[in-house]
Order: C-alpha cells, then sequence, then structure tokens
C-alpha cells in the first residue's frame, strides 16, 4: 500500500513539475491530495489532474479530482457522510464563505439516497476553489449510456432550496452530473448533459462540433456540456466537454495529431509542442476529456489509471 501511495505521490509531482506549478501551490495541494489518499483504504479512489490552456498562455494552477466512482459513497448512508467529512475536514479553513454550512447540511441530506459524490480543487496559492459532484448518469467505453435510478431533478431542487438557489426555468430530461462550486466568494451551480444533435439542434457550440468531427473524425468520442447557473437561476457560462472511448496515451501518434488539431480548430496561438513538452514530462497517463469555453480556453484531463 504505502508503494502505491508513493507511486501515485510521484505521479503528481510530476504534473505539478510539468505545469510548472508554484512550490506555494504544490504543498497546498498535495497535502489536500495525500489526506484524500490516506483515507482510501481499498485503494479504489482514482484521481483526475488538468491544466488550462489560455487562447495565448498556460495557466499555472494545480486542478485535481477526486474519483469515488462506485467506491464509498454510494454505498450507503455511513459512507456517504464520512466522505463528506473528509471534504469538509480538507475545506476547514480554506475559504470562509458564509454559505458553507448550507451547502454541507444540504448534501448530507443526499445520505438518504447515496449517490456517488466526487470532489475537487482548483488551488492558486492560497487561493482556493473547491468543487462537489453529484454522479447521476455516466458512458461506458462502448458508449453506452446509463442513468441511475435516482431522482435527480427532486435531488437537485432540494440541495438549492436548502441554499437558497433558483431551480433553473428550463432544463433537459436525462441530468448526468450536478456540482457545485465554492470559494471565499461565490456559489455556483453546475448541470451536465450528454449532448445530442438531433435533441439539442443549434447549439452554443455547434459550429465547434462540426469542426471537431471532421477533424477528429477517425476517433471515438462523445459529447457532453454543462450549464453553469447564478443564485437566481441564471445560466452564467456553457462548457462543452469531449470524451475519448479509447485511451489517448501521451507517446502515441494519435495524441501528436488530436493535440494539433485541437489547437488548430481553437485558434489558439500556444504552439503544439509547447503542450507536448508538458505531457512527456507527465510522463505517465491518458487524457480523458478536453474541455472548451466560450473564452476559446482548453481544459486537458489526465488521468493516470
Amino acid at each position: 500500500m504505502a508503494t502505491e501511495n508513493n507511486q501515485l505521490t510521484s505521479y503528481l509531482l510530476d504534473y505539478f513539475n510539468a505545469v510548472g506549478i508554484s512550490a506555494a501551490t504544490s504543498k497546498n495541494g498535495l497535502s489536500l491530495m495525500k489526506k484524500i489518499i490516506e483515507n482510501d483504504p481499498l485503494r479504489i479512489n482514482k484521481f483526475e489532474v488538468s491544466f488550462k490552456v489560455r487562447e495565448d498562455r498556460i495557466e499555472r494552477n494545480l486542478r485535481f479530482l477526486n474519483i469515488d466512482s462506485d467506491a464509498y459513497s454510494c454505498r450507503g448512508k455511513e459512507l456517504f457522510l464520512s466522505r463528506l467529512k473528509l471534504y469538509r475536514d480538507l475545506m476547514y479553513k480554506k475559504i470562509n464563505n458564509p454559505r458553507s454550512p448550507e451547502i454541507f447540511s444540504a448534501l448530507r441530506e443526499v445520505s438518504k439516497t447515496p449517490v456517488d459524490l466526487y470532489f475537487g480543487a482548483d488551488i492558486n496559492n492560497r487561493a482556493y476553489l473547491f468543487a462537489f459532484w453529484l454522479i447521476f448518469g455516466g458512458i461506458k467505453r462502448n458508449g453506452e449510456v446509463s442513468f441511475w435510478p435516482y431522482e435527480s431533478k427532486e435531488i437537485i431542487k432540494h440541495i438549492l432550496s436548502k441554499i437558497g438557489f433558483k431551480f433553473p426555468e428550463f432544463i433537459d430530461a436525462d441530468i448526468l452530473n450536478f456540482g457545485l462550486d465554492i470559494n471565499d466568494r461565490n456559489i455556483y451551480y453546475k448541470l451536465y448533459y450528454l449532448y445530442k444533435k438531433k435533441e439539442h439542434g443549434e447549439f452554443y457550440y455547434s459550429g465547434l462540433i462540426s469542426k471537431l468531427d471532421k477533424g477528429l473524425k477517425n476517433n471515438d468520442y462523445f459529447y457532453f456540456f454543462s450549464k453553469m447557473y447564478d443564485k437566481e437561476g441564471r445560466c452564467k457560462k456553457i462548457k462543452l466537454f469531449i470524451e475519448f472511448l479509447s485511451d489517448i496515451n501521451f507517446f502515441g501518434t494519435k495524441f501528436g495529431k488530436i493535440l494539433k488539431k485541437v489547437l488548430e480548430i481553437n485558434k489558439s496561438r500556444v504552439k503544439p509542442n509547447q503542450l507536448i513538452e508538458i505531457f512527456k514530462l507527465i510522463k505517465r497517463g491518458r487524457i480523458s476529456l478536453i474541455g472548451f469555453e466560450p473564452d476559446k480556453t482548453i481544459t486537458f484531463y489526465i488521468r493516470f489509471d
């Protein structure tokens, strides 16, 4: 077990170094991640790390996601509550948002019908943004879509009512995930959907999707997207994600072609070789997702499994 922990820590340190994350940020992030690793006795949690590429630069924040998929939180009320307590303890004194207790009170009630609970952070020195996700559906490697038998809309409505937020006026039928972002000043919630061309028609990212389909036609993938809302239920941002159904490892020719095409389509001024050097320094892992934002920011998500 100690060997596995040391190996994961080594992967994380490679990621910190490759992205150019500051020593203070690395120390703060690694402290959180080590506590999560220590509270995973069965070694079944996974980590996803990521970094953002702005239109002309690479962002040096530390970003991680703790994936508790079919592991602890969905196994029963007490296990869900123990994971939630762990995440609350990790956040203690890191942010000073007066609404934090309401968030945890609302999430505790989800334990009545426990679901997969994911936790993540975006860290820049001593500035933290924390995030939670409730997972209601997913896509298997064979492309099969599954939605678990939860009353997802009712669960989400109850959480929002507990924290005094409004439900959106319009939502899609099938919600993949529900997310909450919280830092010192703000709280936003997110709804995630599988993108279906027949249902969504002309969509904010339709032009980008058309270009990606042409450029990546020899790959198997699917799209999903998130809508981020404020307290009044107003949509503030839509983000598009492409997830590949087969492993996109850093050292294959397929990876280089995808990277070049994505940057070209997005009209990024960051050169492919700059990113290839980063991935070489990370050494191990695969691209799990690529995210796109309205301001042309691209996020690359990396898993070590």
